[in-house]
């Protein structure tokens, strides 16, 4: 009879939670949602996908898509080209057979799923223990976060990325590096810069998971090469020769965002060589070291390659969600520089930089280095915490202790 009254009470708690998790995701998905008139970064790949199912170039001039599939004009805030890898491409065509504003919307509801995945999983991997409250107020607190805002409002990749990439890692930590590199080079198909973890795995000579991700990038691009053609490569070779001019944008929150910003060439592309291999070399120090600790040095080396990538949007801060669940994790242990440095780096981070007075004032050195690179330093100043968190909850390695 008691074990019945307290299966009852968790299942009315487990519905409590699913209700509240129903009813915000919706509020978010729904208040974010674009309209007919509104073409954003999803529609790039709605448009592509619906080309191909077509038959006609994925990568056609958007012009020419958005006056087919939304009957409207180019606007000077949309892309002239659609800037996504062709795998990309694939992940839209279920969406793409329904119209541009359900098919955003039932994109939205597929990246929910995917971080209420990778929230199980990290879960389950650092043990935590949440009350039905705790797990409320994370919901609440994830409804409030203007990155997920930016995330959903835009139809991004980010929080598949995460789910994968959130998979890779427990498989990493495991000792299951053939099956965390097949999923790292399935997340490098549909945006080029996981492919950096892999670095990690060749530098601790886990050669497994750096053979099986190289394969995982081969065929699921011989895989797109097949369905999409091989104009369709050759098509956005050409698009991202144009996107090499244009690191500079305001919200790029990336090493050649900031420095592109500030310098004209060939000094701004110094600058970004040199902080990009300062990145790197701590990176490679932190990973060289005897004793291991494999969940700080994947984070580390995901969060580097944030800033280590062309373009890094605020947005693309929904993936940080795994390192800042293992800073979290060893927060009691930590010194108060570091989590003084975790604390704000997360509040620059969250700071919606369009928003913030001055972002839309002329042009100038001093916009540059303010109000345009908020996020910028946030990043930078996560990186910097990462490298001072200890070693594990009780001074041994985590992938040790995941593996002895």
């Amino acid at each position: 009879m008691i074990r019945s009254i307290h299966w009852n009470a968790n299942r009315a708690k487990a519905a409590a939670v699913a209700s509240v998790a129903m009813i915000l995701s919706t509020a978010v998905v729904f208040a974010l949602r674009p309209s007919q008139e509104v073409a954003r970064d999803f529609f790039q790949d709605y448009a592509s996908a619906r080309n191909l199912l077509a038959g006609k170039p994925v990568y056609r001039p958007m012009e020419e898509s958005l006056h087919e599939y939304l009957e409207q004009d180019l606007t000077p805030a949309v892309v002239l080209y659609n800037a996504h890898p062709p795998t990309a491409v694939l992940l839209a065509i279920p969406f793409a057979l329904t119209d541009y504003v359900s098919a955003s919307v039932l994109w939205s509801y597929f990246s929910l799923i995917a971080l209420a995945g990778s929230l199980a999983v990290l879960s389950s991997q650092l043990k935590w223990v949440l009350s039905s409250a705790d797990w409320m107020l994370l919901m609440v607190a994830f409804a409030a976060w203007p990155p997920l805002w930016f995330h959903i409002s835009s139809g991004q990749f980010g929080l598949l990325l995460l789910f994968l990439l959130t998979l890779a890692w427990k498989a990493g930590r495991s000792g299951q590096d053939a099956y965390a590199g097949w999923l790292i080079g399935l997340a490098a198909a549909i945006k080029i810069f996981p492919a950096i973890l892999l670095l990690y795995f060749a530098l601790r000579g886990r050669w497994r998971a750096v053979i099986a991700g190289a394969l995982s990038i081969v065929l699921v691009t011989g895989l797109t090469l097949v369905l999409t053609g091989p104009q369709a490569y050759r098509d956005y070779v050409g698009v991202l020769q144009d996107l090499a001019a244009v690191h500079n944008k305001r919200w790029n929150a990336s090493l050649p965002g900031f420095f592109s910003r500030i310098f004209t060439p060939p000094l701004s592309r110094l600058l970004i060589l040199v902080s990009s291999g300062v990145i790197v070399t701590v990176i490679v120090k932190t990973t060289r070291r005897a004793a291991v600790d494999f969940d700080r040095e994947f984070c580390l080396a995901l969060t580097g390659s944030l800033l280590l990538s062309a373009y890094t949007w605020q947005h693309s801060f929904v993936l940080l969600l795994l390192p800042l669940a293992i800073c979290i994790a060893r927060f009691s242990y930590a010194g108060q520089t570091a989590r003084y440095l975790l604390i704000g780096s997360w509040i620059l981070m969250a700071l919606p930089e369009p928003l913030l007075p001055g972002f839309d004032a002329g042009p100038s050195t001093a916009q540059a280095l303010g109000v345009l690179s908020v996020n910028f330093y946030g990043l930078l100043a996560f990186f910097i915490a990462q490298t001072r968190f200890r070693e594990g909850w009780d001074g041994t390695p985590a992938y040790r202790m995941a593996v002895s």
